[in-house]
């Protein structure tokens, strides 16, 4: 079952663009805004890890 989040970017506590779709299964997609899929960069998943932890 493939699972996803969405992250919300912030810089300086300001929202900063429109959502982000993550899969967070084992293929670790990021969905930007155009609904192209890219690999999601190793800092993102690490956040993301982090984030679901709290």
């Amino acid at each position: 079952m493939t699972e996803f989040a969405l992250l919300w970017p912030v810089a300086d506590g300001l929202d900063v663009g429109a959502p982000l779709t993550v899969e967070i299964d084992g293929c670790q997609r990021l969905y930007g805004p155009d609904g192209a899929a890219r690999t999601m960069p190793c800092e993102a998943s690490t956040a993301v890890v982090v984030a679901l932890e709290k």
